[in-house]
């Protein structure tokens, strides 16, 4: 919603407190910010990782997966 948005902004470089940082992270559920960021960095990450296929770096390859695959 655009109430969730705009809390989401005005916390934006802020120091949170234990409450605030609950919150904040409720809210970015709720607005589906999460599943958006985690889809559009996979989506890159792909693309890096076929980029990286003609390197024939696999460490590389696995450093990005690792990255793109775990939770907060």
């Amino acid at each position: 919603s655009n109430e969730d948005k705009e809390y989401i902004l005005s916390k934006f470089k802020k120091e949170l407190n234990p409450q605030e940082s609950q919150e904040l992270k409720q809210r970015l559920i709720h607005s589906g910010a999460i599943i958006k960021t985690k889809a559009k960095v996979n989506e890159i990450a792909n693309l890096a990782i076929k980029a990286l296929s003609n390197e024939d770096s696999k460490e590389l390859e696995m450093i990005v997966s690792a990255m793109t695959d775990r939770e907060f």
